[in-house]
């Protein structure tokens, strides 16, 4: 089992990596075209538009660097298995800030994102950096608890 979520770890750090990088190469994204592009992509919950109104059309560049640049690390830390339970965690916060963007009108978008929430958690739970991955070699020079904070505190049982 940890090695089937260890290669669905490098999977998803694969689909973070690739959708941080290119994000950040979409210059109409980046400047300014964020609400366009969660808008095409479909419906915001009502209290949720209003959050993206009031607080993110006036620093769409900014917000768009910072998914941007947060999907690449997550994609890294994912790809590389290092510190993949705060990683999951970041995954998470951007898949549900997504799926509360662009999920209202889509019972199946949200479901995949639901499904992509409890993939992530699973491999931030069960160590899925430590098979193939740098939290492995990182769990005997530190502590277990410094490295698989916050979803584990301790390693689990080889």
């Amino acid at each position: 089992m940890i090695k089937a979520l260890a290669v669905l770890r490098i999977l998803v750090g694969i689909l973070f990596l690739y959708a941080g990088i290119t994000k950040l190469l979409d210059e109409d994204l980046l400047y300014g075209g964020l609400l366009q592009r969660l808008e095409s992509h479909g419906q915001a919950y009502p209290f949720y538009r209003s959050l993206l109104l009031r607080y993110v059309e006036f620093r769409q560049t900014r917000i768009a660097f910072l998914v941007a640049g947060g999907e690449t690390a997550v994609g890294v830390c994912l790809l590389s298995g290092l510190f993949t339970s705060i990683a999951s965690l970041g995954g998470v916060f951007l898949l549900v800030n997504y799926a509360l963007a662009t999920g209202a009108d889509s019972p199946a978008r949200l479901g995949a994102h639901i499904a992509g929430v409890l993939l992530l958690l699973a491999m931030g739970r069960c160590g899925a950096g430590l098979h193939w991955g740098l939290d492995g070699v990182l769990i005997r020079r530190l502590q277990d608890w410094v490295v698989l904070f916050p979803l584990r505190l301790k390693a689990p049982a080889s």
